[in-house]
């Protein structure tokens, strides 16, 4: 059902994206938030699209007059070739060999594959953009834990803007057999070779607005979507107010974990002090309710500032306080203050390399195994075009996650620490295949343990090596 939902959507959303018609353009600036994603490339890193013809031919977007740091999306220096609508497909097939702990002592090595598909589409128009990422597939499992699961990520945002006013409206959908903090399912979708964020289009959203997943919790399926909307108001070219709605659900589908579904308020005011430094401040307040009766409500402000260090590298800093009331059956209200904040420093050298590195602390409902929980994420992030027929890229992860009660978790535990990182190898064989070598890395610590199949520990290691084939498509010109 959910697979022929989103292959529904996305043929809508295409067929919608090839019969629109251009408007036109106000007179001034824009006040909404374009997408940083890059333009079409070809194997020596040069643009599929030519230059030639009328400039007619595309509808070139206005840029928004202030980049809100009070927004939904992060904070990122610009992308080139924004202006440009295509469409990609890509298909890969990858073959896994995985180390695991075992139910007694030692590890087992199991034979996994996976199979993946991916489309990729942004549609430009002079007072609108749309941009789509999906990515799906399955996954074969061997070993204590056999079988074939699927797996699909669909990410859309849609950006309207007027003279003064912008308006966004953005959807993510995930559905993973475990854990998606270091899930190696869709780890081939950045080495394609089109440039380093040619295949993520879609804007990145605020940890603040998303359900918090990196407690690793076996192969446990679970379903999480979070919806937002956001106006903007530009009353000067120096300022901008943010209203900006989110409403999440984490759902597992094995039992034994905790459900929940949430709402999201952020109101916020951004002023330019100059071309370069930004600041703002918001008021932030979300209410969890978990499947347990529990219900956690949580208010704070945050003073953020934000500077462009160059036009390639961009700095966010924010922080404040955060006042937490948690409810729980036979306990009553817990209350307590914690400090939350989001740090980011995003550089775009060119089409060839990106990084990005950030730190986000912050309340969240608990993964599924905590009764909420103070999180802490940080992640690092590097692609590059090492020459006409390489492409790398590497990440890594880290998240601490505490027990906000003296409730113990669905394990018994009260804290977890999560690591995760990787490297990808991407070689091309022509315009349209590659083969790439990966290698990922996932590791747990807690105070009581947790059962990944059917062994059971406090201690989790995994080291997963594939080696997978790749094939995209040219870009297809939408208009």
């Amino acid at each position: 059902m959910l697979k022929a939902i989103i292959t529904v959507f996305i043929c809508a959303t295409s067929l919608y994206s090839q019969q629109g018609v251009n408007q036109t353009s106000p007179a001034g600036g824009s006040t909404g938030q374009t997408s940083g994603s890059q333009t079409p490339t070809n194997q020596s890193g040069q643009s599929t699209t030519s230059n030639s013809g009328t400039a007619t031919s595309e509808a070139e977007p206005a840029k928004p007059a202030l980049t809100p740091l009070s927004g939904a999306d992060i904070f990122t220096p610009s992308g080139r070739g924004g202006s440009r609508s295509y469409l990609i497909p890509s298909v890969q097939f990858t073959g896994y060999a995985s180390a695991v702990p075992a139910s007694s002592s030692g590890t087992t090595v199991d034979a996994n594959g996976s199979f993946l598909g991916t489309i990729t589409l942004q549609d430009v128009r002079r007072q609108s953009q749309v941009n789509l990422d999906y990515a799906g597939g399955a996954f074969l499992y061997s070993g204590p834990v056999s079988g074939t699961q699927s797996f699909h990520r669909l990410d859309v945002t849609e950006s309207l803007r007027w003279r003064r006013w912008g308006l966004q409206l953005s959807d993510q959908l995930m559905y993973v057999p475990e854990s998606p903090f270091g899930f190696v399912g869709f780890g081939g979708l950045g080495n394609l070779g089109l440039g380093t964020s040619y295949l993520d289009s879609v804007p990145g959203l605020s940890p603040f607005l998303q359900p918090n997943q990196t407690i690793l919790t076996g192969n446990a399926r679970q379903l999480s979507n979070t919806a937002v909307v956001q106006l903007q108001y530009n009353p000067t070219g120096r300022s901008a107010f943010t209203v900006t709605a989110d409403y999440g659900t984490l759902h597992f589908l094995d039992s034994g974990l905790i459900n929940s579904s949430y709402w999201t308020f952020v109101g916020g005011y951004n002023y330019a002090l100059t071309r370069r430094d930004f600041l703002a401040v918001t008021y932030l307040q979300s209410s969890y309710q978990l499947s347990v009766q529990g219900h956690i409500l949580t208010r704070g402000v945050q003073a953020h500032y934000g500077r462009k260090l160059s036009e390639r590298l961009n700095l966010q800093l924010s922080g404040g306080p955060i006042f937490n009331r948690v409810t729980l059956p036979l306990t009553g209200a817990i209350t307590g203050t914690s400090w939350s904040t989001f740090n980011s420093l995003q550089y775009r050298l060119s089409q060839k390399t990106d990084w990005g590195l950030s730190y986000t602390r912050y309340t969240s409902a608990g993964s599924g195994v905590l009764l909420g929980a103070q999180s802490d994420w940080a992640q690092f992030t590097f692609n590059r075009r090492l020459s006409r027929s390489f492409y790398g890229s590497a990440n890594a992860g880290y998240a601490r996650n505490r027990s906000l009660t003296q409730r113990a978790g669905t394990n018994g535990g009260y804290k977890f620490d999560s690591w995760q990182g990787g490297f990808n190898l991407n070689r091309q064989f022509g315009r349209f295949t590659s083969l790439y070598v990966t290698y990922n890395l996932q590791r747990q610590t807690s105070d009581q343990p947790i059962c990944f199949g059917s062994s059971c520990r406090a201690d989790f290691l995994r080291h997963v090596v594939g080696l997978g084939v790749d094939w995209h498509g040219k870009p297809f010109r939408l208009r």
